[in-house]
């Protein structure tokens, strides 16, 4: 499998929609400025990410703005020997009579991608291409609005390249990704991979197609911003408390919704018990 590299034609363009949203709307705006409030808030972001990193970042939102980047694996509270491998497992043990296309035994990258999906704690962390999703994400919990949240933007080349020195994203089949997957079911043999790296993905689930999901993968507890040199590939961006409903009812209007970022009859359910309508 080859893996993807940043398509240069996509690159370009992403730089030249940069260069003309920051023509006309970053005069008085510093690159130093990181708070999403509004849609020019969003904008802004993209734009300086973008220009930042000279190509298009992955995204991320989370609901509190000190939540660290650290997989689920590493936020269970005393999970006892073996956690990770015995979880993992027992999915794959269970998941056959509950889901149609569960992957290969021995395809240890789309078994994890599909855990990930499901709400399983494993090694990977979520990203995705588009802003519009990460921050619907960051503002999607009512419960968190008394916290600022935050809007991650990373450029996975470069991450790889300071972890692994590889500058480009890395196909799960391969070395050291494959070895990372492989540890998190307990059947990789060799020495422990303790670093984190952006890797491809399969689309194993059509959630992962329509939230456009990104990858990083993890063989450490060690949160991606405590890494050295993080400025190189990292930026993070704050979504003050006081603006998470009016930027919640926002997205709502773009047309991101819960019920459009997990398509199932659950969510749809969910989203329309809170539809009012008028006579």
């Amino acid at each position: 499998m080859r893996t993807r590299r940043n398509d240069p034609t996509q690159i370009a363009e992403a730089q030249r929609l940069a260069r003309e949203w920051w023509a006309d709307n970053g005069e008085g705006i510093s690159l130093s400025e990181t708070q999403i409030e509004n849609a020019t808030g969003l904008g802004h972001a993209a734009a300086s990410a973008t220009q930042n990193f000279g190509t298009k970042p992955w995204w991320r939102g989370q609901s509190v703005s000190t939540w660290q980047l650290q997989p689920s694996v590493f936020r269970v509270d005393d999970p006892g020997h073996s956690y990770e491998q015995n979880i993992a497992q027992h999915f794959m043990l269970g998941a056959r009579s509950r889901h149609q296309n569960c992957p290969d035994d021995h395809d240890a990258s789309n078994w994890l991608f599909l855990m990930q999906h499901y709400g399983l704690p494993t090694r990977l962390l979520d990203w995705t291409q588009s802003i519009l999703v990460a921050a619907h994400f960051a503002v999607r919990h009512e419960k968190y609005d008394h916290e600022d949240g935050a809007v991650w933007a990373l450029k996975g080349t470069d991450l790889n390249q300071e972890q692994v020195g590889n500058p480009q994203y890395l196909s799960p089949v391969g070395s050291p990704a494959r070895d990372l997957f492989r540890e998190a079911l307990g059947v990789h043999k060799g020495k422990p991979s303790n670093c984190i790296v952006a890797t491809n993905s399969h689309q194993t689930d059509i959630r992962m197609m329509v939230q456009l999901s990104e990858f990083t993968l993890h063989g450490t507890s060690a949160p991606i911003e405590e890494l050295p040199n993080n400025d190189k590939f990292l930026m993070q961006f704050i979504i003050p408390k006081a603006e998470k409903p009016a930027l919640r009812g926002l997205l709502t209007a773009f047309g991101i919704s819960e019920s459009s970022l997990f398509p199932d009859l659950a969510h749809l359910a969910a989203d329309l018990k809170k539809q009012r309508y008028s006579s």
